[in-house]
């Protein structure tokens, strides 16, 4: 029966036959025992939940400004007093800063709110 030599054994080098690893690969331990533990989530699964749920509020978000985007594209957004607009022939260039500060100072003024 040929051996391999375990990954990650350090010095104790530890072998293991090769039945052995189809047997731990399965799970099912070739003696009738579970030759793993079974994985603890732990750590991780707290990590992926909030990850799951921020896509979700994130798809939520994107869904709603598309539903709105009609009366939204109404606002005078992007067309204040200190937003800037240079038109040349076969050049346009707009730089919105009075919009990203009220669009700043609103996504703060939520985010403030939903952490409370």
């Amino acid at each position: 029966m040929a051996t391999v030599a375990v990954r990650g054994a350090g010095q104790s080098g530890h072998r293991v036959t090769v039945q052995r690893i189809a047997c731990i690969a399965l799970r099912g331990g070739c003696d009738g025992r579970q030759a793993l533990p079974e994985v603890d989530s732990g750590r991780r699964g707290r990590h992926t939940r909030g990850v799951n749920r921020s896509l979700v509020v994130i798809g939520v978000l994107i869904l709603v400004i598309g539903l709105a985007w009609p009366v939204v594209s109404k606002l005078p957004l992007f067309r204040l007093p200190g937003d800037i607009l240079i038109e040349r022939p076969g050049f346009k260039a707009y730089f919105p800063i009075t919009t990203m500060l009220v669009v700043s100072a609103v996504a703060s003024l939520v985010l403030w709110l939903m952490r409370r």
